[in-house]
């Protein structure tokens, strides 16, 4: 046999071996037999074409190039496709098949904003009133007595974090900003200067 058809038969059969190493698993030995068929093919492309025809061994080369690098992506694009891919890999599973009490956790969001009143001393854990539901809440860092009005400002976990609520008048009166004026006036004093 001559050996330009011996470099592209083991080409072949390498390239086939390649992609059988992707879909049998055989602990590397048909990865050898790839590596054993593309170095036979290279040895062959070298005594057929090197000195005689170096453009076709040049071409070989580049086709070397291309094809194992082609054979491996398209042999692992393949393999999900495939029924035995599909045994082999598993299919990832959904957000919300891995990520658990999703619908407690929409509930408690929906609770974000209200204004509700601690049942228990948080310290900083405890249970929190709000809309006539008890939930396990969490202070934010602070010690709160029992009935305390608190607004709930965020979800950790299974719990709403709360914070207390500050009592702020909605509107000044008329006497509250003369007395600011007339107290603003009595402390005008100068700095001195360096």
């Amino acid at each position: 046999m001559d050996s330009g058809y011996l470099a592209i038969l083991l080409l072949v059969v390498g390239l086939a071996l390649i992609v059988c190493e992707v879909f049998i698993p055989s602990a590397g030995l048909i990865a050898t037999l790839a590596t054993l068929c593309i170095a036979g093919s290279v040895a062959a492309a070298w005594s057929a074409w090197a000195s005689s025809h170096p453009t076709y061994f040049a071409l070989y080369a580049l086709a070397l190039l291309i094809l194992i690098p082609s054979a491996i992506s398209s042999a692992f694009y393949l393999l999900p496709r495939t029924a035995f891919g599909r045994k082999v890999l598993l299919e990832a599973p959904d957000l919300d098949e891995v990520t658990p009490y999703q619908e407690e956790q929409r509930q408690l969001l929906r609770l974000v904003g209200h204004v509700g009143k601690t049942l228990t001393l948080l310290n900083p854990g405890g249970l929190v009133e709000v809309n006539g539901t008890r939930q396990h809440c969490e202070s934010e860092g602070l010690l709160l007595e029992a009935g305390t009005p608190v607004e709930i400002v965020a979800v950790k976990g299974n719990s709403v974090v709360v914070r207390p609520v500050e009592h702020r008048p909605s509107q000044a009166s008329d006497a509250d900003l003369k007395r600011d004026q007339s107290a603003g006036e009595s402390l005008d004093f100068d700095l001195p200067r360096s």
